[in-house]
């Protein structure tokens, strides 16, 4: 039988989705690029993909006819309930993202980081010190995520003995279904439940929503997994029993056995 290529759309050309499109092309997929700004707008990376075979859907309807295709690779800031994205699942279209993809194509460990501050710090910092230590030879360590590196840059260079640190906003976790090996999550605070700007339109619905979202960097881990929660925070603590693996906790005072200070 002969395996039909399936019909690929990259919803937005922002970082993140500008290294997946190139990853899908040396695949061999049948890549559209749908963005809301024009050719020019897009510069180099316009020029670049469409000389490399890509099609383009631009400009303000660049969300229409979305059914036309197989799999849909949304970019973090477009929301889940954008109308034209509903109707596409509805039609069996398969919705997901560069960081789903990631996650289940990495060969080698992740350290997930979110949290609604300090997730960037923290995910620095964790990268700086396994990328100034020999814990494993010949071993690598690598930064991306929302932190304007784009993971699909270096997923050819990883190796099982290597380790991705990742830093991961609830836009990129809202619709997560396989977890991180060691997730990290520095507190959780409101945010994100207002429109940022027309460029960015995505916002949770709900602070439940918005939690929820974090959860799923832990939520889907298995007993051999672990989880770090900040022992601070009153939402970390709520949050606690749903950890299915190994949990870990850090504080500013020693409370109960398990917990860091």
């Amino acid at each position: 039988m002969v395996k039909l290529k399936k019909k690929v759309a990259v919803l937005g050309l922002g970082i993140e989705n500008l290294a997946l499109a190139h990853y899908l092309i040396r695949k061999g997929e049948n890549v559209t690029v749908c963005d809301r700004r024009t050719a020019t707008q897009l510069g180099e990376r316009f020029d670049t993909l469409a000389a490399a075979g890509v099609d383009f859907r631009l400009g303000p309807a660049y969300l229409d006819g979305l059914e036309d295709f197989t799999v849909l690779y949304r970019s973090p800031g477009l929301p889940l309930f954008q109308p034209e994205l509903v109707k596409a699942k509805q039609q069996g279209v398969e919705i997901t993202s560069a960081i789903r993809l990631f996650i289940a194509l990495c060969p080698c460990p992740i350290i997930g980081v979110t949290g609604t501050k300090g997730k960037g710090t923290t995910s620095t910092l964790i990268y700086q010190m396994l990328a100034h230590s020999q814990w494993r030879k010949s071993a690598h360590a690598y930064l991306g995520g929302n932190i304007g590196v784009a993971p699909f840059s270096f997923l050819p260079l990883l190796f099982p003995a290597d380790v991705v640190v990742l830093e991961l906003s609830s836009f990129q976790l809202e619709d997560l279904d396989q977890s991180v090996e060691i997730a990290v999550v520095t507190n959780i605070t409101e945010d994100h439940l207002t429109p940022v700007d027309p460029n960015n339109p995505n916002y949770h619905q709900s602070r439940t929503d918005y939690v929820q979202a974090k959860t799923n960097l832990f939520r889907h881990q298995d007993g051999s997994e672990v989880t770090i929660l900040n022992n601070d925070d009153e939402t970390c603590g709520s949050i606690a029993g749903l950890v299915p693996g190994e949990l870990l906790s850090y504080g500013s005072s020693l409370q109960s056995r398990g917990v860091w200070y």
